[in-house]
């Protein structure tokens, strides 16, 4: 994530610091990112949450009126299934979420997918695979926008040696 260009994305990328890190998270000595909208009220991140059988699911916390962070509220299971979610990032209009899932209607491994708040149904919409040439069989992970949805950044361990993983700067008007 620090070879993404998000100067002007409506958030900032950040390893997950201990405050997000629930008890299978601190046991697994887990760090993956979070992402804290530009208002800094906000963090989305994944989480084992703590129960000894899960898989990362998607949790927000957001800050008090005292500048603390909150609990850490679980996402709907509109969006987490009983697969890997992770790698969340909200667009400024603060409802249009993208993130990595090993669930849903996955080619394989971690596709993106967008899901966008229903404020009617006070859920989130069934979320939607951002298809081929973004998704792969392969993982592809870490997607973010600019605010104009032209451009974006995701990472994919696609056409790499060992495995390795490389950053894409993609158009997607």
């Amino acid at each position: 994530f620090r070879s993404y260009n998000i100067q002007d994305f409506g958030g900032t990328l950040i390893v997950k610091p201990p405050i997000f890190q629930l008890r299978q998270d601190k046991k697994l000595k887990e760090h993956s990112i979070a992402f804290i909208t530009k208002d800094s009220k906000t963090a989305y991140f994944s989480s084992y949450g703590d129960k000894v059988d899960n898989k990362r699911d998607l949790y927000k916390s957001e800050k008090d009126k005292y500048g603390n962070w909150g609990k850490p509220v679980k996402l709907s299971n509109v969006i987490n299934t009983p697969y890997d979610e992770d790698y969340p990032f909200m667009l400024p209009d603060g409802k249009t979420l993208y993130f990595s899932s090993k669930g849903h209607n996955s080619m394989g491994g971690y596709d993106v997918f967008r899901t966008t708040w229903d404020s009617i149904a006070n859920d989130w919409t069934t979320p939607v695979n951002l298809d081929f040439a973004i998704n792969t069989p392969f993982d592809d992970i870490m997607f973010v926008t600019d605010k104009e949805e032209q451009f974006a950044y995701f990472s994919s361990n696609r056409n790499s040696a060992l495995l390795h993983t490389n950053v894409f700067k993609v158009r997607i008007d």
